[in-house]
């Protein structure tokens, strides 16, 4: 008994450091889970509302010539868009009206012969359509645009005390191709110019002066300038 209790208080006193050292080893770190960066923030759904003036040379330039005049149109119209509605994807609606006054003609180996009866064009084309924006500076100001559409345009032709035969009001189908920038002015105003070709293919061209000269298209060649607001 006396050989054993100095054996026991020898492993004792050998143990105790051992155990000592692995209670003061700091546990090993665990693994930190990975942070993904935050998906990029959807910009909301916007609208604008916004007036234009609308210059438009003609297709039909001679037919428009030998009756007005003039082969180009003043008008001007509005629209409504959404924004924003896929990524940087826009839907728009537009409506304008043009008028023009000249006199019915007859047209004889080019010469053109004025009737002396007077006679007003009206153009009222609505388009539908969209397009894509993207904002080009920093601070998110300017920005361009590209799209296109359909437009259904009507046409009207309308003789003081005319007949029947002589007034006429006609709906055409068509598109359009534009393009454009605009700059936010306010955190609601909004300002930019517009270039648009609208196409209205085999409106004109069955009889009269457009038969003559051959032209059938009753679109053309339009820049706007455009003022609205937007939310």
């Amino acid at each position: 008994m006396r050989r054993l209790l100095p054996a026991l208080v020898f492993i004792c006193a050998a143990l105790v450091p051992t155990a000592s050292v692995a209670q003061a080893r700091p546990p090993a770190p665990s693994a930190q889970p990975t942070r993904r960066p935050p998906p990029p923030r959807k910009p909301p759904v916007g609208v604008r509302a916004y007036g234009f003036y609308e210059f438009q040379a003609l297709s039909a330039s001679n037919s428009f010539k030998a009756v007005t005049g003039s082969s180009t149109t003043n008008g001007f119209g509005g629209g409504f868009e959404v924004t924003n509605v896929f990524s940087k994807v826009f839907l728009r609606t537009t409506f304008a009206h043009a008028g023009k006054d000249g006199e019915r003609v007859f047209v004889n180996n080019g010469q053109v012969f004025k009737l002396g009866i007077p006679l007003t064009i009206g153009m009222t084309p609505f388009e539908i359509g969209g397009g894509w924006r993207s904002v080009v500076d920093r601070r998110g100001r300017y920005a361009v645009y590209v799209g296109a559409g359909v437009v259904f345009l009507n046409y009207s032709e309308t003789t003081p005390s005319g007949t029947s035969d002589d007034n006429v009001s006609k709906t055409f189908t068509g598109y359009s191709v534009f393009g454009g920038f605009d700059r936010a002015f306010h955190k609601y105003l909004v300002a930019g110019v517009e270039a648009q070709y609208r196409g209205v293919p085999n409106a004109i061209g069955a009889g009269g002066v457009s038969q003559i000269y051959n032209e059938t298209n009753l679109g053309g060649f339009a820049i706007r300038a455009l003022f609205g607001f937007k939310r």
